[in-house]
């Protein structure tokens, strides 16, 4: 690069004896110190840089660059970086891959000369017509991070029984059937109290945000129970009709209702009789059946739809919600006894942005995981390691194993980069945003009053209205005389 400004003042000064051209010595001369200034910031930086040409002849490379791969200008520099790769002086080069595919890529390479784990990022550079003109790349020393990565690997068979903090996090967690990924402190604190209450018959009720792992962990609370070889029976209140949950929940005789099973049916509490009831979104579910549900609790009896015996149940309760129950307590939307009964041992699971020594060991679980699902061999960049730490992850480790699957079916490379991993959240951050939420409410909201405002023209009958649209009598009516109001519309 000097020399190239060596020549060009040498021509000037020809220029300047011929033309008495002052003016452009002068600008080529600044240009020239500009150049030397920029020359010394890129020979001293903390990182390895490297020029390529568009067809791939070794332009530049500086001092870090010589120390990062053990490689010398004076063997490198103006040779195509093809023949370096045919003669093994480097393993790889990103710059071949940039130039045809015209596109920044970045990728990991082993240098053996120097042992080193280097991030090799490569961007393309065009002209003002859009033709490629040169390659830009920059490299960072990731080894550290890599001999982190490989202990990860090391245990992510027994990702419980490793370094625990005290020998009492060690001997709770042991005979983890469930096999729950967690390191970071806090969660293990969680997974040590579940397991001090597990061995009771208290009802437990597990708080926290969607997708933390609450369904895990009241595998890991049954697993670890007296009750661990008996049924766990698992509902989500919210997947079930409002008009169906007494039916499922309490089971019914034959013939109960037009639909109803001729030889009856059980309820969920049946099924789960001498084992486990996990009541998954327990906040979702309406005023009357919650006092149906507390004089199950109370009682330890339940009666089926359209009987009359009482049938004797020993259920142990699991609740959860990712609602806060009290604000709903305090706004009438929850029963204040239910929720005492549910509150006997209440368990909170930190947020995954809260555990952040989770985060790696759970993304390389998931890897392997769909690696050996879709039978590849992806591994992770030590850039991407460092973003998945960074990332706030407002979906937890539901996003976190969504996201990876994905990245697996997309991924035609054998290493994930943080761009390959995150270029699909495009979506899912906006689905974040509260306006887009606000707007999305609204849109389904409007649409239901116009479903129940069409039916009920049609049909003139609350009662013909909600058995078309599936829902129940009193339900519709109440929703009917709510966008009513609000609407300033008669239905």
């Amino acid at each position: 690069m000097k020399d190239l400004f060596t020549n060009l003042i040498s021509k000037s000064k020809l220029i300047e004896n011929k033309d008495n051209n002052k003016f452009l010595f002068k600008h080529l001369y600044d240009l020239s110190e500009k150049t030397n200034h920029l020359q010394n910031i890129l020979e001293y930086a903390k990182v390895g840089l490297f020029l390529t040409s568009n067809t791939g002849e070794v332009l530049y490379i500086n001092s870090m660059y010589e120390e990062m791969t053990g490689l010398k200008r004076e063997d490198i520099l103006h040779r195509d970086v093809r023949n370096l790769v045919i003669n093994g002086e480097i393993y790889k080069s990103t710059a071949v891959t940039t130039i045809e595919r015209r596109k920044s890529i970045t990728a990991e390479l082993f240098f053996e000369t120097t042992k080193r784990l280097i991030t090799i990022s490569t961007t393309p550079i065009f002209d003002d017509s859009g033709e490629l003109t040169m390659v830009v790349g920059s490299m960072s020393d990731t080894t550290e991070l890599m001999q982190m990565r490989e202990s990860f690997l090391e245990v992510k068979n027994s990702p419980l029984n490793r370094n625990l903090v005290e020998k009492e996090l060690d001997e709770c967690l042991k005979d983890n059937t469930c096999q729950i990924i967690a390191r970071d402190i806090k969660m293990l604190r969680v997974l040590q109290y579940a397991s001090k209450v597990s061995n009771s018959n208290a009802t437990v009720l597990i708080t926290g945000e969607t997708g933390v792992g609450k369904e895990e962990l009241t595998h890991f609370i049954h697993g670890k129970s007296s009750r661990k070889n008996n049924p766990l029976v698992e509902v989500n209140c919210v997947a079930i009709p409002e008009t169906l949950i007494e039916s499922e929940l309490f089971g019914h005789e034959g013939g109960a209702f037009t639909g109803a099973k001729s030889c009856g049916h059980k309820g969920f509490f049946e099924q789960a009789n001498g084992g486990t009831l996990f009541l998954d979104e327990v906040g979702e579910l309406p005023l009357l059946m919650q006092s149906k549900l507390l004089k199950a609790i109370q009682e330890r009896k339940i009666v089926r739809v359209g009987g009359t015996k009482a049938i004797d149940i020993d259920v142990r309760l699991i609740a959860a919600t990712n609602q806060d129950l009290k604000s709903m307590v305090s706004n009438k939307q929850f029963r204040p006894d239910l929720f005492y009964r549910l509150n006997v041992v209440p368990i909170t699971i930190p947020p995954l942005r809260e555990r952040k020594n989770d985060i790696i060991p759970l993304a390389l679980h998931f890897l392997s995981t769909f690696n050996d699902f879709y039978d590849k061999n992806l591994t992770f960049s030590s850039a991407c390691l460092i973003q998945l730490q960074e990332h706030h992850w407002p979906g937890n480790i539901r996003e976190l194993k969504n996201l990876i699957e994905r990245a697996c079916v997309t991924c035609e490379s054998n290493i994930l980069t943080e761009d390959m991993l995150f270029e699909s959240q495009i979506v899912e951050n906006d689905i974040q945003n509260n306006e887009w939420k606000s707007n999305l409410s609204e849109i389904l909201e409007k649409t239901e009053y116009n479903f129940i405002r069409e039916y009920y023209d049609h049909y003139k009958s609350v009662r013909k209205a909600a058995e078309a649209l599936g829902m129940d009598r009193s339900t519709f009516n109440r929703k009917k005389l709510a966008y009513e109001k609000k609407y300033k519309s008669h239905i």
